[in-house]
């Protein structure tokens, strides 16, 4: 009954020309009110009860026809360490997009060399994750002893993987 009140109180300001009520805000609080009320006393029950009664045949009457193939075990054992890996990468990702925004929309210096905060590590995890091929610390201003050591570390890594790639 709220919401077919709700309902004919809004047909009955877009009837006629000008406003019924009063005020326009009283019209905005009615068509939000209307859409709440539609969407969590109607459209969510329909869906959670029509959801539920899809779930009660499988659950207490385990339809024989049905046959699903058993999880293996290593895929069990897998998730948790997938979804560590994923969450322990966000802040890395987090603080890497927050960087590159406040260089663009509050004016900091991050990534300029002439700002005078050398940040070649962060550059580095971004240039990483962003899929660029070029050495990126030349172009911050870092010391030859850091570039070197990224040098050599890039190197460790890369010729075991591509030992393993390659044969």
């Amino acid at each position: 009954m709220v919401v077919t009140g709700l309902s004919l109180s809004i047909r009955a300001e877009l009837g006629q020309p000008g406003t019924l009520l009063r005020d326009d805000q009283i019209y905005n609080v009615l068509v939000t009110a209307h859409a709440f009320v539609i969407i969590f006393f109607i459209v969510i029950p329909i869906i959670i009860s029509g959801f539920g009664n899809w779930l009660f045949y499988y659950y207490y009457y385990q339809h024989k026809t049905t046959r699903y193939n058993p999880v293996p075990n290593t895929t069990i054992r897998m998730v948790s360490p997938n979804h560590s890996g994923i969450l322990l990468s966000l802040p890395v990702l987090a603080a890497g997009i927050t960087i590159l925004l406040t260089d663009r929309n509050l004016n900091t210096t991050f990534f300029d060399p002439a700002g005078g905060d050398p940040f070649g590590m962060t550059s580095h995890i971004v240039t990483y994750y962003s899929g660029k091929k070029e050495p990126f610390e030349y172009m911050v201003g870092m010391d030859v002893d850091t570039r070197a050591y990224f040098t050599s570390a890039t190197i460790i890594i890369a010729i075991p993987t591509g030992v393993k790639a390659f044969s």
